[in-house]
């Protein structure tokens, strides 16, 4: 922030208004330089007789006067003007700021319109370059205010990690005039970029010292972009209440408006940012079982209606597996229920290792479980099945044996959830009539005659 200036010397008031006080001096000088001019007159040789006369005293104070008077109004003319338009274009700039403020509407308060044109070099001109400068900076502290409000209502309209970093970046670039950057957020002690655009790699941005740096420390730092054409990219920490949530990289000068609305921004950003973490974490969490850390029924199902959903509109195959783990019950009765506890949750391990990355094991309820194949046939289903068997034998403990019986069903063209959970859990009810510790796959569904 620049020093404010010192006072300077001034001519003491005389009345409440600049110009009289003008006016007196003025007139004073002149009356001063005449009534001294007879005795100056008698210094350059003049006669005693014709300089120290009444009337020659009368014809200078005279002159003295009007000069005085003539002074006044040629600075009227020239300072005064000047000052009234500087008064007028204040007003103006009051009245449209005011109107603005109302109304929302900043259009008729532009630099263009509102400024003085600087035709001197004097404290006149400063003070009317002052003015336009003090008007530039009204129009870009408006700028960066509606760029904040355009930001902030960006803030308040997303939920989803992925979705706010793209919207936030998506302004950012457009109000800070970039045409590349990324948001780059901590997941779980992992930093994650949850948004890029025109980078031709992020992978580095993730372990780059520099951006880990500015994670440790918090203080923004600025590292060239590879493979960019020389564009150097501001990294900026996302802090909420002293703590790193992640970083924006943008490339923004080292000063100007961009730095300015970066900075206010990152704030409010971390704010929204940590509600968004907050409430993915406790999305997660209520979507997994506890105790076996398998998806719970209600989104487990809402997994299973969606892949059903995409797999009639590809055309593409999709199993199941309805798994119970035989004489849950006896478990319990004869170890006690902190022993079944630890019992399904090796079972449940044990059946994730049979399953591929993009399967989902659900806890259907009680020690039943729900594995959702998409892409599966039903020999693949079969295989995967066999599979978890075996997963579940090797899961025995020393004293508990474990077994599981398993139904599983292929979707049939147009079946709906109900109708392929009802196939599976018929063939799991198959399986434990048949003596339990085996795979039945179910029949495909009767079509009705039209």
């Amino acid at each position: 922030m620049p020093p404010a200036p010192r006072a300077r010397w001034r001519l003491p008031r005389l009345t409440p208004s600049v110009f009289r006080d003008l006016a007196v001096w003025m007139v004073g000088l002149g009356l001063l330089t005449g009534a001294v001019f007879p005795l100056f007159m008698l210094a350059l040789g003049v006669s005693v007789g014709q300089a120290l006369t009444v009337r020659f005293f009368a014809a200078t104070l005279t002159a003295g006067l009007v000069v005085g008077g003539v002074n006044y109004l040629l600075a009227r003319g020239v300072v005064g003007i000047r000052v009234q338009l500087l008064a007028q274009r204040t007003g103006f700039v009051s009245e449209m700021v005011s109107y603005a403020t109302d109304t929302g509407d900043w259009s008729h308060c532009d630099p263009e319109r509102c400024s003085i044109p600087v035709d001197s070099d004097d404290e006149l001109g400063e003070c009317a370059r002052a003015f336009n400068s003090l008007i530039g900076a009204l129009e870009r502290s408006h700028g960066i205010e509606a760029a904040i409000r355009d930001l902030f209502e960006v803030l308040s309209s997303h939920l989803e990690i992925d979705a706010l970093s793209q919207a936030v970046l998506g302004r950012l670039l457009q109000h800070c005039s970039a045409q590349t950057g990324a948001v780059l957020v901590d997941i779980d002690r992992e930093l994650h970029v949850t948004a890029a655009h025109a980078l031709p790699d992020t992978d580095w941005l993730t372990s780059a010292p520099e951006v880990l740096a500015v994670l440790r420390t918090r203080v923004p730092e600025r590292l060239p972009c590879p493979g960019a054409g020389g564009v150097a990219l501001m990294i900026t920490p996302i802090e909420f209440e002293q703590h790193v949530l992640g970083c924006l990289a943008l490339p923004v000068a080292e000063d100007g408006d961009a730095k300015r609305l970066i900075a206010l921004f990152s704030h409010a950003f971390g704010v929204a940012l940590n509600n968004t973490l907050t409430h993915a974490r406790s999305e997660r969490l209520a979507s997994l079982d506890a105790l076996t850390g398998a998806a719970s029924r209600h989104a487990g199902l809402r997994v299973l209606e969606r892949e059903i959903d995409a797999a009639h509109h590809s055309q593409r195959n999709l199993s199941v597996l309805m798994i119970d783990l035989d004489h849950f019950k006896r478990i319990n009765d004869r170890h006690g229920h902190l022993a079944g506890d630890r019992v399904l949750a090796a079972a449940a391990r044990a059946i994730q290792t049979a399953l591929r990355a993009g399967d989902t094991l659900m806890r259907y309820g009680g020690e039943e479980f729900l594995a959702v194949l998409p892409g599966a046939d039903a020999a693949y289903s079969d295989n995967v099945a066999q599979r978890a068997l075996q997963a579940v034998r090797d899961a025995s403990q020393a004293d508990i044996t474990t077994t599981a019986s398993i139904g599983s069903a292929t979707l049939a063209a147009g079946e709906h959830t109900d109708d392929l959970l009802e196939r599976a859990d018929q063939a799991l009810y198959a399986a434990k009539a048949a003596g339990r510790d085996r795979v039945i796959a179910a029949k495909p569904p009767q079509l009705t005659p039209t």
